[in-house]
């Protein structure tokens, strides 16, 4: 039986057959075509063009562009390269921050889940369901009657054991059927794990920082 438990509120190519010589000739990780190889390519068409019938120079200028616009990709991916996963001050700034996910779970930890945001159409009585693997109700938690508009509650003082939940939040207003407003998983990070794929902590949760869909000074409305 459930507990019931209060809560607090990409360059088109060149001539195919020297794509396919300068393959042959160089090969980069993975068959990716850099910048350097594309300028090689372009410089050898030039060499090896007939003279008779030379290169068209908007076939020139279309392919300088295009080189352009690699060296600008590579440009752009190196830098994310270098610093995605590895800086620690940015990391850093998360923490003591109020931070909202995309989740379908909660984790429950010493009775407490952080934090869920919604919005109601209108004011209404609110129920929130942790819901255990198999869909069935772990524990009940009456949210009280709420306004209108954003509104984020804290799950606290839960009796349910620490570990991963399901969730539902339940909404009544005073006239209409009930209805089940989308819910952000919050919580305020707490530590950050750095390296090539780094994670913030909400308690014991670890939550990637692409996952965030928002970020508030802990405390604010």
């Amino acid at each position: 039986m459930a507990n019931e438990t209060a809560i607090t509120p990409q360059l088109s190519g060149l001539d195919a057959g020297l794509t396919q010589a300068g393959a042959l000739s160089k090969k980069k990780k993975n068959d990716e075509l850099g910048k350097n190889e594309f300028l090689n390519l372009l410089v050898t068409q030039l060499k090896n063009q007939d003279p008779l019938d030379p290169m068209k120079s908007e076939e020139f200028a279309v392919n300088l562009a295009q080189f352009s616009q690699l060296e600008q990709l590579v440009s752009i991916n190196d830098k994310i390269g270098a610093t995605a996963g590895t800086d620690a001050a940015s990391m850093a700034g998360y923490l003591g921050q109020e931070v909202y996910v995309d989740s379908d779970t909660v984790q429950v930890e010493n009775g407490s889940a952080g934090l869920l945001k919604f919005n109601l159409s209108g004011e209404a009585d609110v129920e929130v369901e942790l819901l255990n693997s198999d869909g069935s109700v772990a524990e009940r938690i009456n949210a009280g009657h709420l306004s209108g508009g954003q509104q984020a509650v804290a799950l606290s003082q839960l009796t349910s054991k620490n570990g991963e939940y399901g969730f539902r939040v339940t909404a009544q207003g005073a006239s209409g059927p009930a209805y089940n407003p989308v819910a952000a998983v919050g919580g305020v990070v707490t530590g950050f794990v750095p390296g090539p794929t780094p994670q913030l902590m909400i308690g014991s949760r670890e939550v990637a920082p692409a996952d965030i869909v928002e970020v508030r000074v802990h405390g604010t409305k």
